[in-house]
């Protein structure tokens, strides 16, 4: 009991930090996300900051500490796909990363993934590669959106997808070469 009480004085004092000043409010957000569910408290800030916020260094590490924090919160999804359309490469693979972590509740991201798969980042291709697996898609959708990614310029990206067309059992193998 004591100690769940000096968790939620210290989740009090890191939002009252937060509140004035961005480079604390960066800070508190990091320091939030050790308390894990207990900083559910901070979840409307983040999720402001998120939508508001045009700093990239923030922008990049918030997408995925707010998926560990609040994974159900309404409207993330969204959030996390408008700003994996971001200028900065780091928050649009850092957004897809947190939409992988999502899992088939960013389903609706998919079109999103489709254009990021042919990223010129290839930071970006080697999230989207990942996040369509994750986000729940049947395999022929996998495969079809993964297949011209066998020929990708980059070799550890042709790795992914060869590895991911390989977890995908009989019906990756339309995928291969």
């Amino acid at each position: 009991n004591d100690l769940l009480e000096a968790t939620q004085g210290a989740i009090d004092d890191l939002v009252a930090a937060a509140q004035d000043d961005p480079a604390v409010r960066e800070q508190a957000f990091i320091a939030a996300q050790t308390f894990g569910p207990a900083a559910k408290v901070m979840v409307p800030m983040m999720l402001k900051t998120l939508r508001d916020d045009k700093e990239s260094s923030h922008l990049r590490f918030l997408a995925t500490m707010i998926t560990s924090v609040a994974p159900d919160e309404p409207g993330l999804v969204d959030v996390l796909v408008r700003n994996a359309r971001h200028k900065d490469a780091l928050v649009r693979s850092s957004s897809i990363r947190a939409l992988a972590a999502l899992g088939k509740r960013s389903i609706a991201a998919k079109p999103l993934l489709t254009e990021a798969l042919m990223s010129p980042d290839k930071e970006v291709r080697l999230a989207a590669i990942s996040a369509v697996h994750a986000i729940g898609l049947t395999s022929g959708e996998e495969v079809a959106l993964l297949t011209p990614l066998v020929k990708d310029p980059e070799k550890m990206l042709r790795q992914w997808v060869l590895y991911n067309l390989g977890n995908l059992g009989p019906a990756g193998k339309a995928g291969l070469p």
